[in-house]
């Protein structure tokens, strides 16, 4: 078998839409967190009872369990399963874990990871001093600059089409100011962003 339709293992997941079946797919996004960032997956689940949990549709945040494929470039579902329990978030990296109990206390992922690789976590209002619509190798991006106006740094971001932040975004204007949250860099001022409010 080629290795590009090899399973991925299963990953903690949190639901961020789930479309209404048209005529041949719906459209599942899911959220899920590796240390220190926060990623997104599109999928076209063709076969909607893979979406049934005990005969009810899942729904937005639903913490779900999901394993996929890849067929090239693109994501290929192969199961998604309803987390009875949920799913615990570490505190210092942010990844979706198994949930926490006496038999284990700590984050199985970022303990392993060097400290030079660990990320600063950000809640700061920004205002949009630059917005750029770009064409990138595999989709559009929106490259932003913004100013912490306290400090006078400077941040900058890519949000790519994929990511539900994408559509957020498209309503924010220059010169106006924003709750920003997510990852700083370590060594420059790039920001991978979990969410942003309007304020």
């Amino acid at each position: 078998m080629s290795s590009q339709f090899t399973v991925r293992g299963k990953i903690a997941s949190l639901i961020q839409r789930v479309s209404k079946q048209n005529t041949k797919y719906a459209l599942l996004t899911i959220e899920y967190n590796v240390p220190f960032k926060t990623k997104h997956l599109r999928f076209c689940v063709w076969d909607d009872s893979k979406l049934l949990h005990n005969n009810v549709r899942m729904k937005k945040d639903d913490h779900v369990d999901v394993t996929y494929t890849y067929d090239g470039n693109f994501p290929v579902l192969c199961s998604v399963i309803l987390s009875d329990d949920g799913h615990d978030l570490c505190q210092q990296c942010h990844s979706y874990i198994e949930p926490i109990n006496d038999q284990r206390f700590e984050c199985c992922y970022c303990k392993f990871l060097g400290y030079k690789y660990h990320k600063e976590w950000l809640s700061l209002k920004l205002k949009v001093i630059e917005m750029i619509v770009k064409s990138y190798r595999y989709s559009k991006g929106l490259d932003l600059k913004f100013l912490d106006e306290n400090t006078n740094t400077t941040y900058r971001a890519t949000i790519f089409e994929k990511n539900p932040l994408f559509t957020k975004f498209s309503g924010i204007q220059l010169s106006n100011s924003y709750m920003v949250v997510g990852w700083k860099e370590s060594n420059f001022n790039a920001i991978d962003i979990v969410d942003v409010d309007f304020v």
